[in-house]
């Protein structure tokens, strides 16, 4: 099929104009610069988004929900999962009411791994961080990290096979 003078004549000038419009604002990590603000892309609302079980609202360390992500170090993901004897975890980070995180020891999670041989959970005060455990046996585990303050938690699921 070809095109008429007039579809191109619309076309092209129209994707230029789009591109020069995406590419003109700078984007930085600070969105106070008056930047295009990256975190608010996926809501109008520009209220932040909150994630597995929320923490209570009056908690002293305000956090109000945990943001889970599996955690591999050296090994990359296959079709059946992650290879057997490969260090695989959970990463978190705790996040205020207001979207923003927290990185200081204000928190007492509790991470506990579950499946086929599971190692025994842990606590540990840092409201964000990540924890890889080596696991010899096939099977699907689920990485939990509750907070003891807020009652927030979260989990991730992955595979060794």
């Amino acid at each position: 099929m070809r095109t008429t003078p007039l579809v191109r004549g619309i076309a092209i000038p129209a994707a230029v104009a789009a591109a020069v419009l995406l590419g003109a604002a700078p984007v930085h990590a600070d969105s106070s610069a008056g930047s295009l603000d990256l975190g608010s892309l996926g809501s109008s609302d520009k209220k932040p988004q909150h994630y597995g079980k929320l923490g209570r609202k009056n908690a002293p360390n305000g956090v109000r929900s945990i943001n889970t992500w599996v955690y591999a170090p050296t090994a990359k993901a296959r079709s059946t999962g992650y290879p057997v004897g490969a260090k695989v975890g959970v990463k978190w980070n705790s996040v205020i009411e207001a979207g923003d995180q927290v990185n200081g020891p204000e928190c007492k999670m509790t991470v506990r791994i579950t499946g086929p041989h599971a190692p025994q959970p842990f606590t540990t005060k840092q409201c964000t961080s990540k924890y890889a455990w080596k696991l010899n046996v096939k099977g699907s585990y689920i990485a939990r990290v509750t907070d003891g303050v807020s009652g927030a938690s979260n989990a991730v699921r992955f595979t060794i096979g």
